[in-house]
Order: structure tokens, then C-alpha cells, then sequence
């Protein structure tokens, strides 16, 4: 795309080392309007695969492939899809939103816990609540893998010493974009139906998150929580996710994070 402004705040070094993707781009996709500050919403799987940011379908794939990989997945109509496609909708809910939020909470009053301080509130809440010694485990595990992963957004550049994620929302707001895509390559998904999909999804954004450095964040942890090993998954999507906060001709420098409506020159 043709840069339209780069308001990029300085960016660390360390970070800028790990911008080696490439941006692609589609010439007849929006390019600076609403649906595609939605489409540059799940630009880090597309920049990962080389795949045009701003296509509502996804490229050198039939209908009849589409519809073999969705069935991979238990899609096989038009109301499956929109059923998937509200599930990816609904941000929030398992343990690791509970976590992290339980955190958020704590930290409503300006202070940012310590994780000694997280991990003993959080189980003092589960004893009063007669929680099971599984979801015990559970707690601390998913406590450490935070802890570990915002060590690692620290050291890469990603987060600013002491700033803490406070949602994974990110990413399954990235993979209902990728559920939008698939519905329209696909043919279970009209393009009225792709596009309200993609502008609920914007929204979403918006009330979420202040900019796409948070919203990088949220996204790469999302998938690093849910992947086997945290630390693969965090080398795979920090080239992608470095090269869209970097790069003179990406969307997250061209266009505002969806929070202003206001899209004049």
C-alpha cells in the first residue's frame, strides 16, 4: 500500500531485528477505510502465510478446498459458519480470560501486583469459592506461562518493563477475521455477510484495546497460552508481528487502530 503516515513512536532495536516478514497486499482490496482496519485486524496470519492483508478471500484457494478445510473443522454450511463465526465473536470466557482478568481487577486501583501477590489472591479465591484442586493447577500454570511470556514480550520489545497483558482477546479476534475469510472463499458467507462479520469484529477491537501495540500483544499471547509450547509459538508470530509494527507500507502504520471513526485525508 502507499504509506499514507507512519506515526510510529520509537520502536526498539530489538524489536525492529525481528521485522524479516514480508507485507503483501491486494491492489483492488480496501486499503484505508473501515473494513480495512478490520481486515488488518487478522494481518499477522495473512503477513505469516504471504498472503495479501487487505483480500477477503484467501488467495490460490477453490471454493470445493475451502469447503474440504472448513469440513476439517465441523463446517459444513452456511449455518455452521455463522455459527463459528459468532463463537470467534465472543472474546472471552475460559480460564485464561478468568486469569487474566482476575489481574486487571487487581490492578483497577493503579498498582500492578506483584505474580507472588496474583497467584496467592487468586487462590485464596478458589478456596473460597470451594473451587477443585484441578482448577488450582490450572491457575498456576497458566499464571507461570504469563509470567514467562511477558518476560519474553519484554526482552523482544514487544511490552514496556512492568506493562501486562490484560486479555487474549486479540487473538480470537484475529482468528474471526480468518473464520470471515474462510466464509467467503468458501461461498457460505455472501459479501454482506463477510463485511458485518468483519465490522463486528472492528468493533470489538475498539472496545478491547487503545492501539496495535496492545492489540499485537493480546494476539501473540492468545496464541502462545493456547499452543504446547509457548516459546515456538512466540518466535513464529513475532516475525509477522515485528514486520506490521515496522514496516513503512504496513497497515497498523497506515491506518488509526479502530477507535476514530473520522477517516478523512
Amino acid at each position: 500500500m502507499i504509506p499514507r503516515h507512519t506515526p510510529l513512536p520509537d520502536v526498539p532495536a530489538v524489536l525492529r531485528a525481528h521485522a524479516t516478514s514480508t507485507i503483501t497486499v491486494d491492489p483492488t482490496g480496501p486499503l484505508y477505510d473501515d473494513l480495512a482496519q478490520a481486515l488488518a485486524l487478522g494481518a499477522v496470519v495473512r503477513v505469516d502465510e504471504r498472503q495479501p492483508w487487505n483480500s477477503l478471500d484467501v488467495a490460490d484457494v477453490s471454493t470445493y478446498s475451502a469447503r474440504v478445510f472448513l469440513a476439517e473443522h465441523g463446517i459444513n454450511s452456511a449455518d455452521d459458519w455463522t455459527a463459528a463465526l459468532g463463537e470467534a465473536l465472543n472474546p472471552s470466557g475460559n480460564d485464561i480470560d478468568s486469569v487474566l482478568g482476575f489481574r486487571a481487577d487487581l490492578m483497577r486501583t493503579g498498582e500492578t501486583p506483584t505474580t507472588g501477590r496474583w497467584r496467592a489472591e487468586m487462590h485464596e479465591w478458589l478456596h473460597d469459592t470451594d473451587q477443585t484442586d484441578d482448577a488450582h493447577d490450572a491457575v498456576d500454570r497458566i499464571i507461570t506461562a504469563v509470567d514467562d511470556i511477558e518476560t519474553m514480550f519484554t526482552s523482544a520489545g514487544l511490552l514496556e518493563p512492568g506493562i501486562k497483558i490484560r486479555s487474549v482477546a486479540g487473538h480470537r479476534l484475529s482468528w474471526a477475521v480468518s473464520v470471515a475469510r474462510w466464509g467467503s472463499s468458501s461461498g457460505y458467507g455472501d459479501y454482506q455477510a463477510v463485511r458485518q462479520a468483519l465490522l463486528a469484529v472492528r468493533d470489538l477491537a475498539g472496545r478491547h484495546f487503545v492501539d496495535w501495540n496492545e492489540y499485537a500483544a493480546s494476539t501473540i499471547a492468545g496464541f502462545a497460552l493456547e499452543a504446547d509450547d509457548h516459546t515456538a509459538a512466540i518466535t513464529t508470530c513475532l516475525p509477522p508481528v515485528a514486520t506490521l509494527l515496522v514496516a513503512a507500507d504496513s497497515p497498523w502504520r497506515n491506518l488509526t487502530f479502530p477507535t476514530d471513526l473520522d477517516f478523512a485525508l
